[in-house]
């Protein structure tokens, strides 16, 4: 018997390869929901499938002796029907596409820095957050909940999680219980709360008064028949802007009037939070006497390389882009993946994909291995994001005072690198 040779060996590799990237592209092609490109496919299939040089033979190989009379003008017939609806809709399409000018960050799943916002609910739902987004709704709709923590690096997407995830989705996980989004800044966290809760329950300010704060979001829980969970976004701004003990008074003395005094309350709470500042929960821990377990608490992580790649996907899909998906996949394993650890920051996602949507490259632009080294690979778009945000600061010294911290930073960083 003979031994199979390299060159059948490769011609099954190659086959391997082409079939995967045909079945692949057809997958994209139908999942795009893109009306153009499923009835251009189609019509190739029609063209080919049913053309009347092919079809006769096919025809008698089924037992059947002849076409019908007149296949052949109803075939061309369907064809140009098929072929002027497309190009209906493709013409259509274009003049509906956004003005020139026009910030791709307003309307679409590009956000540059960006966060997803409420509105940004049906396409951050598919933007490979779905585990983690289960596991809180899960865990925070649970009778047993009361108090839990989400944590995450800086540039992880904390706030987009929450403003398009947990805001949005709870309602729908869950109709006894309603989702008050609070923001904290440098604004007094009390009255931040207060306002939130009013606004977000629909409540007329005259109506609430003074009321002390529990007394309002007990009100507010029995007019609404739900459970308030208040998510208390960026709680490292707390921190900062009252760096004294005696500043933070207020707001601990509040979460302990509720943790310790009104158990019976219906409110949950979720603190929301830099990494970094983990270990300023411990002041509020000791004073509220709380421990959490596994389930009350949440780490929001980066995105693998495979996640990342899908991702990508779905970015150049909803701004209208060129995908491949080969290529995507190498780019992102090979230099975009963290090298310790190898994962992708939602952050370094925004910018590439904001750059490469924002710059016209010989009048095309898309995920693709052409427009990537036509912008210079990673070191060129990120150069010349960089360029983006220096041009943005309004004087040469503000731009010079900036490009000083930069390189500060980057001496320091590679001082660090070679101890």
């Amino acid at each position: 018997m003979p031994e199979p040779s390299l060159d059948n060996l490769d011609n099954i590799k190659d086959s391997t390869d082409r079939i995967q990237a045909f079945l692949e592209w057809l997958a994209e092609t139908l999942w795009s929901k893109n009306p153009v490109r499923i009835l251009s496919l189609a019509l190739a299939v029609f063209l080919v499938v049913f053309n009347p040089g092919l079809l006769p033979t096919i025809a008698k190989a089924v037992g059947i002796d002849q076409l019908p009379p007149g296949y052949t003008f109803y075939f061309w017939g369907i064809a140009a029907i098929l072929f002027l609806i497309a190009l209906v809709i493709a013409i259509r399409a274009r003049s509906q596409k956004e003005p020139a000018g026009f910030d791709p960050a307003e309307r679409s799943a590009i956000k540059g820095l960006r966060p997803f916002t409420f509105e940004d609910a049906e396409i951050f739902a598919r933007l490979q957050r779905g585990d983690k987004l289960r596991e809180c709704l899960n865990a925070i709709t649970d009778p047993d909940f009361r108090l839990g923590i989400l944590y995450g690096e800086s540039g992880c997407g904390k706030t987009s999680f929450l403003q398009a995830g947990l805001w949005p989705m709870m309602p729908k996980y869950s109709a006894s219980h309603q989702c008050i989004y609070v923001k904290f800044t440098d604004r007094d966290p009390l009255e931040t709360i207060r306002e939130a809760a009013i606004k977000q329950t629909g409540t007329p300010r005259e109506a609430t008064g003074e009321t002390d704060l529990l007394a309002l979001l007990e009100g507010l829980a029995a007019a609404q028949n739900k459970t308030l969970a208040l998510v208390f976004d960026q709680l490292e701004q707390f921190f900062v802007h009252h760096p004294r003990r005696e500043q933070r008074q207020p707001f601990i003395h509040f979460l302990s009037g509720w943790y310790n005094h009104r158990p019976g309350l219906p409110l949950k709470i979720l603190f929301c939070l830099r990494s970094d500042f983990m270990d300023r929960m411990f002041e509020l821990q000791k004073a509220l006497g709380y421990s959490l377990g596994p389930q009350d608490t949440f780490q929001l992580e980066k995105f693998s390389a495979e996640q990342t790649t899908e991702i990508f996907r779905v970015l150049a899909e909803s701004a209208g882009l060129s995908f491949d998906r080969k290529f995507v996949a190498e780019m992102v394993e090979q230099e975009l993946a963290n090298r310790e650890d190898g994962l992708i920051s939602p952050v370094d996602i925004q910018i590439l994909a904001w750059m490469i949507h924002g710059q016209k490259t010989g009048g095309q632009s898309g995920f693709n291995k052409t427009v990537y080294q036509q912008l210079g690979g990673i070191e060129g778009l990120l150069e010349n994001y960089l360029s983006l945000a220096l041009a943005a600061l309004a004087t040469p010294s503000q731009r010079t005072n900036a490009l000083k911290v930069l390189l500060i930073l980057t001496d320091h960083l590679e001082g660090g690198f070679q101890g």
